[in-house]
């Protein structure tokens, strides 16, 4: 084999190789303008004996972040961030030298004074993904522009710009001569072949001040600069004399510095700098390069600096105060109601021509998204107290109790001020606050202001009889409420966090509202009711009917006395019960609260299959539907009633579509007498004035999802006796000419030992059922049954008890490492698989936080976790005990079952700091408590 020649790129990529890591970094929250996720990028040891990485400040960024460096030999190692530069895109990582074993420690030389137009250069970076990327180019200019991207942009110095075809994941690659120096860090590069690379000067300075122990100073007057050629700045006003001056003192200059937009109310401005001001010197001393004005800045004890300008004609020289980047560097956030808010530092504030210090949502979260104030808003009061600066905020926001609405007003754009409700959660996510450590790269968190105590005890119900004769309606229509139910966490599947719906109060002394399960989708949320368009009153939902798609929830209607608000209740359901045929009247609600009134007439009944979604969650199963003739108002509504008589025959509420993946919305007319039996039912069960029992009672159902076929058409081929047909005829009282099949049946139920999906159902208990209304009264109140049924043509009755099913099957939610884990939930166990590991409920993985360390270890919701370091968790109770014996920062070892019955094990590194274990718990009055679960660590 023929050796490398010495002095070759071979050698050169050889000696620089083990110095060049692939960095795995994790934004842990949102913060600024960086997202929560978790990337990779690219970093090189400058400092082998400190262990300091040299990357770019995108990489680092300004907020929370956690990661490991790996290097060549696949040795991973933590680090943590030491310094991000305020404005320039380079930062610092360190890592602990002496956990590098097998492998000699390495590192890069920075040689700023190696760049020269026409030099050959090796990019070596983790492009795509792919570590030890290796890139050739050639310096093509030293004095381009800083780029502006999306999140982030640099400015106040040149870039170098060649093409080199750099890829996703390069970004702090090192720029290597041929020496095996760097003389460049790669920052980015356009859509096409372009790269930009950052000088060394900046960073050089930098890491001299970190090595010695000193602080990083970086001065700033809170101004952009920009480079423009001497024509250019003659146009602005340049006179000839001042330019020569220039070209004699800077013979090889081209142009000169620009003032290009300065930050309102900053040292810039406030001196008297404006934009199209061209620099002829500070300090007395004539500059033209980028690398002049930021040394001058960074290197002075002055507290200002003089700038004297040509503007026009003239020639100007003002006295500008000098400002230490890191007094406009944000360096806390305040986490409310699951959002982000942090100060408004310089380059904010330059974007969006505003002063440094205002409150910045980087991260709207529950409490502002459901309030339409958007990520990247500005917040400036709260119920009329200004909020200029984040502390403020704090304060403001902590003379309120929770739950209480308060008047926010905001901007995207600062011409525009808008306004908005926000309801103040404290509940489902802490408050508190973070401030960096520099000192060990983390961010400390202390709790926030103490709030003023309160809770919203006017929505609960009293037992005491309060006189409602003057709230009451005689307007049927005074019935119909809007329901907002807002969802904190995605828990058993559900795919949405906010949904509008039209209620049915019912029973007004109890406060009673049926809504349907599909918008009202979880008890784990917020729900408020509109009334009239003139009020909105806090609700809590009380019921889940776990096979029809019915919520019930409960308001106090004392809320309304003396609000000049009526309402009505739909007390009674039509008997008979609507049929084909029928004449009524429909009543609804539009999205707006407008009011419909239509005629129409029952034109049929349906019983469609809505199949499953994906990923599971609740869909109505085994329940028929009134078919109306179609109208413009059934079709513009948001829900609302079909009555008759003055008495309720239907119920026009949001369902799935059938046959979707359920993210589609349909509407379907529900039978009322179905409606008000559940209802009578519960309140019989559950006396008094309080429902939050309803939950407990249990709904005694063979736990099975029914389909229905053709009588005629499977007569021959399921092999059914003519008895039977006879039988079933005899009961078929609406003439559906139907047999009843099993489609699914619960995985570990009872009734699961007993059915089989393909089982055609006969009769229950003798009684023949043809119906899926027929089917579910049979077993109703009942602890065992006998189920006559034909299966692969042979008729048999089979016994079984039945499934007490609650109308809330989740009443604890786990978190840990960014997973949301709770018990398995009866849409799961309707797939028919359940994994043998489980018991009780097992630990099902229901969600993810983006950042976290399960997104990092590539876990995917929707499937079981079984083991922890290879300790079975079968279910929560093992599990919340194993985690606890868990260190910060360990490996852990994680098997998941997939819903297919696949198995994997994943590996994800905890980090109690940023994802510490915490639970929310349903108390028995049926209020959720947030808790955090103490760990060894």
């Amino acid at each position: 084999m023929a050796s490398k020649a010495k002095g070759t790129w071979d050698d050169t990529i050889d000696k620089c190789l083990p110095a060049i890591v692939e960095l795995r970094v994790d934004y842990v929250r949102t913060f600024d303008d960086q997202r929560a996720l978790c990337s990779v990028g690219t970093g090189f040891v400058v400092d082998k004996k400190n262990g300091i990485i040299l990357t770019n400040r995108h990489i680092v960024t300004l907020g929370p972040i956690t990661g490991n460096a790996v290097f060549t030999n696949k040795k991973r190692v933590s680090i943590v961030p030491i310094y991000r530069d305020p404005i320039h895109d380079f930062g610092f990582f360190k890592y602990d030298p002496a956990e590098i074993d097998y492998k000699e420690l390495s590192e890069i030389k920075l040689a700023p004074e190696e760049a020269k137009v026409g030099i050959e250069f090796r990019m070596i970076g983790s492009g795509e993904s792919e570590q030890n990327s290796i890139i050739p180019g050639t310096l093509a200019r030293l004095d381009r522009e800083a780029p502006r991207y999306k999140s982030y942009m640099d400015f106040n110095t040149f870039y170098f710009a060649a093409v080199s075809m750099a890829k996703s994941g390069s970004s702090g690659s090192p720029i290597l001569a041929k020496s095996g120096n760097a003389i460049a860090l790669n920052c980015g590069g356009s859509s096409g072949a372009a790269s930009f690379f950052l000088p060394l000067e900046r960073i050089v300075y930098a890491l001299k001040c970190i090595q010695s122990g000193n602080k990083v100073h970086r001065g700033t007057v809170l101004s952009v600069f920009t480079h423009q050629d001497f024509d250019d700045v003659r146009a602005l006003g340049l006179t000839e004399e001042n330019e020569q001056k220039l070209r004699k003192y800077f013979p090889k200059a081209t142009g000169m510095l620009i003032v290009g937009e300065t930050v309102p109310n900053g040292p810039a401005e406030k001196a008297g700098l404006r934009p199209g001001d061209a620099v002829l010197s500070v300090q007395g001393k004539y500059l033209h390069h980028m690398l002049s004005l930021q040394e001058y800045l960074d290197s002075t004890d002055s507290k200002s600096l003089k700038f004297r300008v040509s503007r026009g004609d003239k020639e100007l020289e003002f006295d500008v105060e000098l400002e230490d980047m890191d007094n406009v560097t944000p360096s806390e956030y305040l986490e409310i109601g699951n959002a982000v808010l942090n100060p408004v530092g310089y380059i904010a504030a330059l974007r969006r021509n505003i002063p440094v210090g205002g409150v910045y949502v980087a991260d709207a979260g529950y409490m502002f998204r459901h309030a339409s104030i958007p990520t990247g808003a500005i917040i400036v009061s709260v119920d009329g107290h200004d909020t200029p600066n984040l502390e403020e905020f704090e304060n403001v926001i902590s003379q309120y109790p929770d739950k209480s609405e308060v008047l926010v007003q905001f901007f995207l754009n600062k011409t525009n001020i808008l306004s908005s409700v926000v309801t103040i959660d404290r509940g489902w996510y802490p408050m508190r606050k973070a401030v960096r450590n520099d000192k060990t790269g983390y961010w400390d968190f202390r709790q926030a202001t103490a709030a003023t105590s309160g809770t919203n005890k006017a929505a609960l119900i009293g037992e005491g009889n309060v006189d409602l004769t003057s709230i009451r309606s005689d307007n049927a229509i005074d019935c119909l409420v809007t329901v907002e139910f807002r969802a904190p966490y995605s828990i058993a599947g559900n795919i949405f966090s906010k949904t509008t719906t039209v209620g049915v109060v019912v029973n007004l002394e109890r406060g009673l509202v049926v809504a349907p399960r599909r918008a009202v989708f979880s008890h784990l949320g917020d729900v408020e009711i509109s009334i009239s368009s003139l009020m909105k009153v806090p609700a809590e939902v009380v019921y889940m009917h776990p096979t029809y798609n019915l919520a019930i929830l409960q308001f106090n209607p004392a809320m309304l006395l003396g609000k000049g608000v009526k309402i009505a209740e739909a007390k009674k359901a039509v008997e008979p019960k609507l049929i084909p045929g029928d004449e009524c009247y429909f009543m609804g609600l539009t999205q707006k609260e407008e009011r419909l009134l239509q005629k129409c007439n029952v034109t049929s009944t349906e019983n469609p299959y809505f199949g499953q979604a994906s990923p599971p969650r609740y869909i109505q199963t085994n329940q028929e539907f009134l078919v109306f003739d179609q109208t413009v108002s059934l079709f513009s509504s948001n829900g609302g009633i079909f009555f008759k008589n003055s008495k309720v025959g239907a119920f026009w509420f949001a369902v799935d579509s059938p046959q979707t993946d359920g993210s589609q919305i349909d509407y379907r007319a529900i039978p009322a007498h179905i409606v008000y039996d559940t209802v009578n039912w519960l309140m019989e069960k559950v006396p008094g004035k309080s429902a939050s029992n309803f939950a407990s009672v249990p709904k005694k159902s063979l736990a099975t999802s029914l389909g229905s076929v053709s009588l005629g058409k499977y007569r021959t081929a399921i092999g059914i006796s003519d008895d039977w047909v006879k039988k079933l005829t005899e009961a078929d009282l609406d003439s559906k000419h139907q047999i009843l099949m099993v489609k699914r049946v619960m995985a570990g139920s009872k009734p699961s030992e007993a059915l089989k999906q393909g089982d055609f159902v006969l009769a229950i208990d003798g009684t023949p059922v043809v119906t899926f209304e027929q089917f579910e009264n049979a077993v109703h109140e009942k602890d065992k049954v006998s189920i006559t049924i034909l299966r692969k043509s042979k008729e048999m009755t089979v016994d079984t008890d039945t499934e007490h099913m609650l109308g809330f099957g989740i009443d604890r939610v786990v978190f840990f490492g960014g997973l949301v884990l709770h018990e398995t939930f009866p849409a799961v166990r309707n797939l028919g698989y359940i994994p043998k590991e489980i018991s009780d409920g097992g630990v099902y993985l229901a969600g993810l936080s983006r950042g976290s360390p399960a997104m990092r270890g590539l876990l995917n919701a929707n499937g079981w976790l079984t083991k922890v370091k290879g300790v079975p968790t079968p279910n929560i109770d093992t599990f919340l005990e194993e985690i606890q014996k868990l260190s910060d920062r360990e490996y852990v070892n994680i098997e998941l079952h997939k819903l297919n019955g696949a198995v994997e094990v994943r590996s994800i590194q905890n980090d109690f700091h940023y994802f510490g274990a915490a639970q929310l718990v349903r108390a028995k009055d049926g209020h959720w408590e947030y808790e955090e679960i103490q760990t060894s660590s």
